[in-house]
């Protein structure tokens, strides 16, 4: 009664019986799309999810000089293995500039390194389409990244340590650690079905 006088209409008591048939026709168009696009909710999901990992990654990377735990190029070689170069290239590329951004670490050599995020996506699909398993392939895009960088980041004049991190630690780290990890998912998302 207070709040009449006071010129407030009372607020009305939540109902979710209320809420379900006033949203209704919402509800059941959500589920169907969710039911037929669930492949491309996933995906969505799932570079959202791997592209802010990755960004995290790699603000953690700048806080340790000359150690490098982003996990961008790893996400790019299993969205290309997955669902083809171009969204790993995409994925490699723009989540790879935008982490060396925020980090502020634009340079030559973060640029480069961005390409070769992309450049792993390309790759991925070449394996996959060659059937050569994941893991395996995940393996020798990170040796022929490490073989095809240290040239290129030695040539343009980067710092030595910097460029034999980037070509023969970062690589490696991502074979033993972030390819388990990769190859979990990628095996979770085939049981699935959605890949």
């Amino acid at each position: 009664m207070n709040q009449e006088i006071a010129g407030k209409k009372p607020k009305k008591k939540f109902s979710i019986q209320t809420w379900l048939k006033k949203n209704f026709k919402f509800i059941i168009a959500g589920l169907i799309a969710i039911i037929i696009f669930n492949k491309y909710i996933i995906l969505i999901v799932l570079m959202i999810v791997l592209g802010y990992v990755g960004l995290v990654s790699m603000k953690l990377a700048k806080l340790v000089p000359h150690i490098q735990v982003e996990t961008v190029n790893a996400s790019a070689i299993l969205i290309g293995y997955a669902w083809g170069w171009e969204l790993g290239f995409l994925f490699g590329v723009i989540v790879g500039i935008v982490g060396f951004v925020n980090a502020s670490q634009i340079k030559l050599t973060t640029i480069i390194a961005a390409l070769f995020m992309g450049l792993s996506g390309v790759l991925a699909e070449l394996f996959f389409s060659m059937g050569i398993n994941f893991f395996v392939s995940f393996s020798i895009i990170q040796f022929i990244r490490g073989v095809i960088t240290y040239p290129i980041f030695s040539t343009i004049g980067g710092d030595p340590i910097e460029s034999a991190i980037h070509s023969i630690f970062d690589p490696l780290f991502n074979i033993f650690v972030y390819s388990q990890l990769m190859n979990l998912i990628y095996v979770l998302l085939r049981g699935l079905g959605v890949i």
